[in-house]
């Protein structure tokens, strides 16, 4: 198999005409088997009125980043969420998601997200941390978040249980003055 161009790529912030692509992205990542995440497919926590309302939400908060990765046919292949705090206590730290279409994984493209991403969060002046979970047996997604700064500060032990075993869920967090 071929491996799909990333450079061809486009890195954008999302918007809501997004939302049909953006869903079609989660589902075939839902889909897969032993995918590290806790949702399937058919578990897709979302109305498509309610994925438009989630991406509108966040064009509007200052210290939150919605960025997809788009072919450029526009077909979302890569997402990355920032969703900053917005209570007053919390409005200075930030939950990461990240999910990237299994033909694109391996070619850098979640470190180019995660890059784009972080720069966004340091240059805008309101977030100094940014949090993250992530199945401990997902050693290279691991590497990654460890590679660009995040340390784990806990580990829920069988937080998971999928195909038959439990699995353990790191919490990590990146902090900067």
């Amino acid at each position: 198999m071929i491996s799909p161009q990333i450079d061809s790529l486009q890195l954008r912030p999302a918007v809501p005409e997004d939302a049909p692509s953006y869903r079609a992205h989660l589902l075939r990542i839902y889909a897969e088997p032993r995918i590290d995440t806790p949702y399937t497919a058919e578990e897709y926590p979302r109305t498509p009125e309610q994925d438009v309302a989630m991406i509108d939400l966040y064009t509007r908060l200052e210290n939150s980043l919605f960025l997809v990765a788009v072919t450029p046919e526009n077909t979302v292949v890569g997402s990355l969420r920032i969703l900053g705090g917005t209570l007053k206590a919390v409005r200075h730290s930030a939950d990461l998601a990240l999910y990237i279409d299994a033909a694109y994984r391996g070619q850098g493209l979640g470190r180019r997200m995660m890059e784009t991403g972080l720069a966004w969060a340091k240059a805008g002046g309101i977030l100094k941390r940014i949090q993250l979970e992530v199945y401990a047996r997902n050693t290279r997604a691991v590497r990654l978040y460890e590679s660009l700064g995040f340390e784990i500060e806990g580990r829920r032990r069988c937080a998971m249980f999928q195909d038959g075993e439990f699995l353990d869920e790191y919490l990590m967090g990146l902090v900067w003055a």
